[in-house]
């Protein structure tokens, strides 16, 4: 019976394993969007990393593509399904490893959609990759960042 017992709890322990990534993943896609206004025409590039936290609540991950630009706006939205912790990090580091979101990843809401928008979370960018970083979300917890370039 102790073996029978000893040897569920490894198997359910097993399983609970493979439910938390060891590697972190983080996917990345551009989309270009073409906006009109009454004075111009513009073109808006909208990168979109989705993430999912290791077992120690960080991930990483970066572009394949480089930016050039204005960001003029940042979206922080977690999945309501794999919650992050209150008050995970997120940064978007430049080529130069300078944070382009100036610190307004710090400390993040776990249920509600954050946006950075007008004079806090604007950086230009110059022919660079980004590279996002997350950490303090918890296990295997996941998101998306929204970036906004134009």
């Amino acid at each position: 019976m102790k073996k029978i017992l000893i040897a569920g709890l490894c198997i359910l322990g097993f399983v609970l394993w493979l439910t938390i990534p060891i590697f972190p993943a983080v996917t990345a896609t551009e989309e270009t969007i073409k906006t009109r206004d009454r004075f111009q025409e513009a073109t808006v590039k909208k990168i979109t990393f989705v993430w999912t936290s290791d077992a120690l609540g960080a991930t990483t991950g970066a572009t394949t593509a480089y930016f050039s630009g204005i960001v003029y706006r940042t979206v922080f939205a977690p999945t309501l399904s794999a919650t992050p912790s209150a008050l995970y990090d997120v940064t978007v580091t430049d080529d130069d490893s300078v944070d382009i979101l100036d610190g307004g990843g710090a400390n993040l809401s776990s249920i509600a959609t954050v946006q950075l928008q007008g004079l806090l979370g604007v950086s230009a960018i110059a022919d660079t990759q980004l590279i996002l970083n997350v950490s303090n979300a918890g296990s295997g917890k996941s998101g998306q960042v929204i970036i906004y370039i134009r």
